[in-house]
């Protein structure tokens, strides 16, 4: 199944059990996840969270767990904005009180068997939180803002358009995310020709206010032994501060492919670079034979060398 219907799915979800838009996060891990172990282990698991057994088992205003009634009855409000019909409620009252079947099965069920207008509604609030979701990246969605997110998809949504803009009404009331303490940028590494210096260059910005010193990591290939943990970086409150380290080493290493990685409190990125033992440009083929003269110590200008590599 592609990620994309899993998303789906894992919105719906959000939506018939926690009885909310899913926050970002939250979106990509479980979709994730139900890439990973299916979506049936995925479904079981939303009932084991702090949320589940604060929101769903219990009441958040006194702390008191539900009836089973009471679950069955808010599965209903969730999804449809409605009452459960009598027949329904009392079938799957008497399966979970069994453990026939579990809230999430419930859920699952439930959403699947809608029909007529509960099916628009379903479709309805999944949109309306979708639209949530995308909205709130650069806002705080946390447990304190679960109570105003859960408003956006109450009731019987019939209305996308007018949901939407209450949508972006709470989206406005809610705190910005704070910047994070550092940002790293890193230029991606250009393939490099087997004994050029190798330079990794990029720079660090410091949004807190105080100036900070953080160590620089350098990581190339799979090998510890390829690892470099430089001088600390000084970078001062609201400044960004540039970083240009030449790797001797790789001058000498064989040819291939290798994995960069820079950290720095606790951000990483990550890129492949090649070192090749040649490099094209456009019709004629350079070799790197010049280099590696340069390292046995013989002089590039030597006549008979220049002769042999065709007159360089």
């Amino acid at each position: 199944m592609a990620s994309t219907e899993y998303a789906g799915m894992v919105q719906e979800f959000y939506v018939g059990f926690y009885g909310r838009p899913a926050d970002p996060g939250g979106l990509a891990h479980w979709t994730q996840a139900a890439e990973e172990r299916g979506w049936s282990a995925v479904r079981e698991a939303f009932a084991n969270s702090s949320e589940a057994e604060a929101y769903v088992f219990h009441d958040p205003q006194t702390g008191e767990p539900y009836s089973t009634r009471k679950l069955v009855e808010n599965i209903y409000q969730n999804l449809f904005g409605r009452d459960a019909d009598q027949d329904g409620l009392q079938f799957y009252v008497d399966k979970l009180k069994t453990g026939e079947m579990t809230v999430s099965t419930i859920v699952q069920n439930v959403m699947d068997g809608a029909q007529g207008e509960d099916e628009t509604v379903l479709a309805n609030k999944k949109d309306v939180a979708e639209y949530f979701t995308n909205k709130v990246n650069d806002k705080q969605y946390g447990a304190q803002q679960i109570e105003q997110a859960r408003s956006v998809v109450e009731g019987r949504l019939v209305d996308v358009d007018a949901a939407e803009d209450a949508a972006d009404e709470v989206v406005a009331a809610l705190p910005e995310q704070p910047a994070p303490p550092l940002s790293l940028n890193v230029q991606e590494p250009a393939d490099v020709v087997q004994g050029d210096p190798f330079t990794v260059a990029g720079s660090v910005a410091n949004h807190q206010s105080e100036a900070v010193i953080e160590e620089l990591s350098i990581y190339v290939g799979n090998d510890a032994h390829n690892s470099q943990d430089l001088a600390p970086l000084y970078v001062p409150g609201g400044m960004t501060e540039t970083f240009d380290y030449r790797l001797d080493d790789v001058q000498r290493w064989p040819t291939g492919t290798y994995d960069l990685e820079v950290a720095v409190g606790g951000l990483t990125e990550s890129f492949e670079f090649a070192i090749q033992s040649e490099i094209s440009t456009g019709d004629d083929t350079v070799s790197s034979s010049l280099h590696q003269l340069d390292v046995l110590g013989v002089a590039a200008s030597d006549e008979s060398f220049a002769t042999e590599i065709g007159g360089l």
